[in-house]
């Protein structure tokens, strides 16, 4: 009697333990076909997106055919301080921050100028420029600006902090472990009180125009930057990174090591963009953080526009 009981329970166990299985295993299918959905309903976003972008930019691209470019204006607030259009041309505000002009233009051309765009530059990116997409409004806003003027301009430096403020100079300490959200802030503030421009953090457009301006009239070599401290590890806190280390068109720095927020997207993540420690050549890779990520080697840097 004591074995027939016993083997009931066992029975009763097996069935229960298998009952279980089932139900984990549903919820497992159950969970992984929303995750699925989930994902094909942001890549279905995302494509939309990007869509909606490319149809603006080609809009706009086609709308302006000027050599703005070479004639850069100095706005309100900002006085001239060296370079020309073609090698670095410099501004600076009554704080003395300064910013230098990115000529370009929406057609082939004899003088080294880029066309405005978004690039790929190396053949196998960790994340390639059609899976990106930027803030629709903002963009549309930038791309008539830098058409119609024939450039914009893109901070000196990274940007860096003195006195509790942001800075575009040349030897202080680069404003790292910052998250997006502020690093956007931050920018857009910057030049709230002056009517003329828009102050923002870099965009996709303004980056890669930039970086192919440099890689047409220089050859873009990868050196060590001025690090101050100990630096044994991500995890040792005790370095600064100074603003100002090497310059191509009086563009400081844009080729570091320093990685540098934008406001491109790739899917529910951010991009960054700088220099790959395993590929040193190459400035112009592609990689996303998320947007709460912050680190010792990520930082940013502003654009102004008219």
């Amino acid at each position: 009697m004591e074995y027939e009981r016993i083997k009931k329970i066992f029975v009763i166990l097996v069935i229960i333990s298998t009952i279980v299985f089932i139900i984990v295993e549903l919820n497992a299918i159950i969970e992984e076909k929303k995750s699925s959905q989930k994902l094909d309903l942001q890549t279905e976003e995302i494509r939309n997106n990007i869509e909606k972008e490319e149809k603006i930019y080609n809009e706009k691209i086609s709308k302006y055919d000027n050599d703005n470019y070479k004639r850069p204006y100095i706005p309100e607030k900002f006085s001239y301080i060296e370079g020309k259009w073609n090698n670095g041309f410099v501004i600076e505000d009554s704080e003395k921050n300064q910013f230098v002009w990115i000529p370009c233009c929406s057609h082939d051309n004899d003088d080294n100028v880029p066309i405005i765009n978004k690039y790929n530059f190396i053949n196998e990116p960790w994340i390639d420029k059609s899976e990106c997409n930027e803030n629709i409004n903002d963009i549309s806003c930038f791309l008539d600006s830098a058409l119609e003027n024939g450039g914009y301009y893109i901070s000196r430096f990274e940007t860096g902090k003195e006195n509790d403020k942001i800075v575009s100079k040349k030897g202080v300490k680069v404003y790292t472990d910052i998250v997006l959200e502020e690093a956007i802030k931050l920018s857009e503030k910057m030049y709230e009180d002056n009517k003329q421009i828009t102050s923002c953090l870099i965009n996709s457009y303004a980056y890669d125009t930039a970086y192919k301006w440099l890689t047409k009239t220089n050859d873009i070599k990868h050196e060590s930057r001025n690090i101050t401290g100990d630096r044994i590890d991500s995890f040792n806190k005790n370095y600064n990174f100074i603003t100002g280390n090497r310059k191509l068109n009086n563009i400081y720095d844009l080729e570091d090591d320093i990685w540098e927020w934008t406001t491109e997207k790739f899917y529910d993540t951010s991009v960054v963009r700088g220099i790959d420690d395993q590929d040193p050549k190459t400035g112009d890779n592609r990689h996303c953080f998320q947007n709460n990520w912050n680190d010792w080697k990520v930082g940013f840097r502003i654009i102004i526009y008219k």
